[in-house]
């Protein structure tokens, strides 16, 4: 199981702050939390090709995800921050 740590818009449509899933890449956890939120969350962290957007930071541990393919171990936590938007 992956763990992740959700903040802003993903934080509030998921209604709590930390969901598991288990995945196997970055890519395939944001696509299960996704879902799982459902509503706009897809919309929200997803383009139509499905690649990630760019606006999405996404850490794993201390360190920015950049290859979202990239294997995962079983206990490992990624924080998802969208972008903040208004003013």
């Amino acid at each position: 199981m992956v763990r992740l740590v959700l903040y802003g818009v993903l934080r509030t449509a998921a209604g709590r702050g930390e969901m598991e899933v288990d995945a196997k890449t970055a890519k395939e956890a944001l696509k299960m939390a996704s879902n799982l939120i459902g509503g706009q969350a897809p919309g929200l962290v997803f383009d139509a090709e499905g690649n990630v957007y760019p606006s999405i930071l996404v850490f794993r541990g201390d360190r920015k995800v950049v290859d979202f393919d990239e294997p995962l171990e079983s206990g490992e936590v990624l924080t998802v921050i969208p972008a903040v938007e208004g003013g």
